[in-house]
């Protein structure tokens, strides 16, 4: 039997010892034979124990499998010219636009055609109601056609806001001009080519004997329309004046003035 392990050598040594000790080999042999015996299964012990201890085993995974290169036709092969990819022409993914023409639900966003977008050129027709939270501003040109969209310029100068003007006196018939006329008011509208004037003012006669007073108009006068005058320079009461224009300025005949008092008048022409 080969020994090649400590605890085998161990229990037959201590087996011989006991056999030694009692006098009584196991084989009928003297005891010389014994320690012959003895000795070389020391020696084993001594080789057994020279030898070097048995290293743990340690795993080395294996290397990776080498990848085959792509074919040639692979997307795994870099190209430096996009031209040079094969398939371009194929409309095979939906989730992109095309450059050209139209395919199949990829002009969409949120569901709504290319064709329902605002173009920010080019005519287009767009329904329902649209609300601004700002103001569009508009071309600087004023609208030559119905329906077209005028702006505040335009109807400011079409129409014009209640603006003031201060009008140059003059007086005619008798020979004394009034002490002084202090205006009121003198306002005036454009609406189109009409204009509309109202003018307020404050006589003191002094010894003023005037019966006309003339004054300049706000915009060049083309063609008189209407108007009235009212007045108290010469009565107790308000009495009504003829006002007509004459070249191109605004005149009142009130009468000879005979007291201080105040003059209204009212009136609308064509400009020019």
């Amino acid at each position: 039997m080969t020994i090649d392990s400590v605890p085998e050598l161990a229990r037959r040594v201590r087996h011989l010892e006991t056999l030694v000790k009692r006098g009584k080999p196991a084989d009928g042999s003297d005891n010389a034979s014994l320690l012959k015996r003895i000795s070389a299964l020391e020696s084993s012990v001594a080789r057994i124990g020279k030898a070097a201890p048995t290293k743990p085993q340690v795993y080395t995974p294996k290397p990776a499998a080498t990848v085959p290169k792509p074919a040639n036709n692979s997307l795994a092969i870099k190209v430096s010219d996009h031209g040079a990819l094969t398939g371009l022409a194929d409309n095979d993914h939906p989730q992109y636009l095309l450059t050209t023409g139209k395919a199949a639900d990829s002009d969409k966003l949120d569901n709504i055609d290319s064709s329902g977008f605002v173009q920010t050129s080019g005519n287009q027709t767009i329904a329902g109601i649209k609300t601004f939270s700002s103001f569009p501003v508009t071309p600087s040109s004023a609208p030559s056609s119905n329906y077209q969209t005028a702006n505040k310029k335009y109807v400011d100068d079409l129409i014009g806001a209640w603006a003031s003007w201060t009008p140059t006196i003059t007086w005619a018939g008798g020979t004394t001009d009034p002490t002084s006329f202090t205006i009121l008011a003198a306002r005036y509208v454009t609406v189109g080519n009409l204009v509309f004037c109202m003018l307020r003012g404050s006589l003191t006669r002094g010894s003023g004997d005037r019966s006309y007073l003339s004054l300049t108009a706000p915009v060049t006068i083309s063609n008189m329309a209407s108007g009235s005058a009212h007045h108290n320079i010469n009565g107790n009461g308000f009495v009504l004046a003829p006002l007509y224009s004459e070249s191109g300025k605004v005149t009142i005949f009130m009468g000879t003035m005979t007291k201080d008092g105040y003059i209204w008048a009212t009136w609308f022409y064509e400009k020019k």
